[in-house]
């Protein structure tokens, strides 16, 4: 994993659309021939409890971990993100990722491409396989036991509260990702403002937080970016600039 020096800037990914340009859950789905059974199951259960049934649905159907790793590496990942990734770790950045993946298709690619050992930590949904073969998706957050009470995220996981910023002494905080869940892991409700960072990138200016977490507890953060998922180019220019520790 990355280096355990603390560093002063963090970058945190999400995974899907994001370190890569596709979802893995349709991927290994639709590849995996079970898109049927996906169409089928959608309109009656949430995201999480679905995909661990998808996986089931595989498992009947004869696909084995193994088929559902090959699956995964088959898949493409722009080389500008793989480079990206490596100068950023190289750089001195602790890196991170935040996603409503999973742990088995996560770890899965980031190995295929050999970054994987550039994260010093991966928060996501626990995936293992069981006794009979079979890849289990859980919750990240129990919604029946722990409600996270959060409006922009689903019910199995909240990205604030799965990777808390209180206290944080890095000089700055660098978020990478797509869709609403994506801006809650600030721990703030945030806002796009012009930003001077060129084409492709917004920065945000946060207000209040929509997961019960004081905004004063993010006010150790003296600047906080947002990078689409596209600009991968863009901001691998940027990791070139930063200073090596």
């Amino acid at each position: 994993m990355a280096s355990a020096s603390a560093p002063e800037v963090v970058v945190v990914f999400d995974f899907d659309r994001t370190i890569i340009d596709w979802d893995s859950d349709d991927w290994v789905i639709t590849k995996l021939g079970a898109a049927d059974a996906f169409q089928r199951l959608r309109p009656t259960m949430r995201w999480n409890p679905l995909m661990d049934r998808m996986m089931a649905e595989l498992h009947a159907r004869g696909k084995t971990p193994e088929d559902i790793r090959d699956c995964l590496r088959s898949a493409p990942l722009d080389t500008h993100v793989v480079s990206a990734v490596k100068t950023a770790a190289a750089l001195g950045c602790d890196l991170k990722v935040v996603s409503d993946a999973n742990t088995f298709f996560i770890e899965t690619v980031l190995a295929h491409h050999g970054v994987l050992g550039c994260f010093s930590e991966i928060v996501t949904n626990p995936a293992s396989v069981d006794a009979d073969g079979r890849l289990r998706i859980s919750p990240f957050h129990d919604p029946a036991s722990a409600p996270h009470g959060c409006s922009l995220c689903p019910d199995n996981m909240c990205k604030c509260r799965a990777r808390y910023w209180g206290g944080s002494r890095q000089q700055a905080v660098t978020r990478s990702g797509a869709g609403a869940s994506s801006t809650s892991v600030t721990g703030r409700e945030i806002t796009a403002r012009p930003s001077s960072w060129g084409k492709g990138t917004t920065s945000w200016q946060g207000r209040t937080t929509p997961c019960g977490i004081s905004s004063a507890t993010t006010s150790s953060f003296s600047r906080l970016r947002f990078i689409r998922g596209t600009a991968a180019r863009n901001w691998k220019r940027r990791c070139l600039s930063w200073p090596a520790k």
